[in-house]
């Protein structure tokens, strides 16, 4: 059984989810980024990029 990973932030459950961050560019242009994070599900925030030695 997978082990339950809890959030340092406010000690909710993190599940695996997709993640993106929005950084504003210089000159205006937007860059998204996207990838499968760890995700706290009381909304406080938190999350964590899955590397890739994360997953079974």
């Amino acid at each position: 059984m997978p082990e339950n990973k809890i959030c340092p932030e406010c000690g909710g459950l993190l599940v695996e989810d997709a993640w993106e961050t929005v950084k504003t560019n210089d000159d205006g242009s937007y860059t998204i980024d996207a990838f499968l994070a760890y995700k706290c599900i009381q909304r406080c925030g938190y999350y964590k990029p899955i590397d890739r030695k994360d997953q079974p």
